[in-house]
């Protein structure tokens, strides 16, 4: 009889997991939870919510209350992703930042030649990026450039900075670069309105790229529907790779 209420519980505890890790980055409700676990009193539940948070295994918002993962969850799924190659990890996180915006999403990385599209997921009737691999030697005119620059080290942004196209006067653009690294952010918007919304990537505490979504739009406000999606994908992206 123990074992049983051991095995229930466990279940149980498998359906909470799984419906947090397939949830948005903000997290889960607890009526989203109670609705999984339709046959769990909601005392119950609290208990079980309770327990997982106790174990790290589960994150509360004191904010909205809403539930993410938990340190020790994501410690234990990191040590599975850890057998998946970096790009299959990125992707993922692409895919799902797409979807979740329902705008084009892609990754890129800073190479001797300039700034290189490495990952992408492009929706129907969305902007095209172009072909994975494919490199823009004006990295300071590419706005996942100007995140690329804004977090490399001295040496090597000057050398790139010196063999691309000024988008405004040199001191112009180091404050702007500046301003992105304080933000952890970069919204702009182009004349054609294409908009882009980028964050950087880290692993381990080190940069390695940026990330993000572009989209056509008439005012640049409009972006900011996106911003808080953008930002928490990456920090969720960034933890994943470490």
């Amino acid at each position: 009889m123990a074992n049983d209420t051991s095995m229930i519980s466990l279940s149980r505890a498998l359906i909470v997991m799984e419906a947090v890790a397939e949830a948005p980055v903000e997290g889960v409700t607890f009526n989203h939870l109670k609705a999984k676990c339709d046959d769990l009193a909601g005392a119950t539940l609290s208990r079980l919510l309770k327990n997982l948070t106790s174990r790290d295994m589960l994150e509360k918002s004191s904010e909205n209350g809403r539930y993410t993962a938990g340190k020790r969850f994501e410690m234990l799924v990191g040590k599975l992703l850890n057998r998946c190659s970096r790009t299959d990890i990125i992707q993922a996180a692409v895919n799902k930042l797409a979807e979740a915006t329902e705008q084009s999403a892609s990754y890129w990385e800073l190479s001797p030649e300039g700034v290189r599209i490495m990952v992408k997921h492009e929706i129907p009737d969305g902007h095209y990026f172009g072909a994975i691999g494919w490199i823009n030697k004006d990295v300071a005119v590419n706005e996942y450039g100007l995140v690329c620059l804004a977090f490399t080290g001295d040496t090597e942004a000057k050398g790139l900075i010196d063999n691309t196209i000024l988008p405004c006067p040199i001191n112009e653009l180091y404050e702007h670069l500046a301003k992105i690294r304080q933000e952890k952010l970069l919204i702009s918007r182009k004349e054609n309105g294409l908009c882009r919304i980028i964050a950087p990537i880290f692993e381990n505490d080190t940069f390695i790229g940026a990330f993000g979504i572009s989209f056509r739009t008439t005012d640049i406000n409009s972006a900011h529907e996106y911003t808080e999606t953008v930002k928490n994908s990456a920090t969720q992206l960034s933890k994943s790779l470490s």
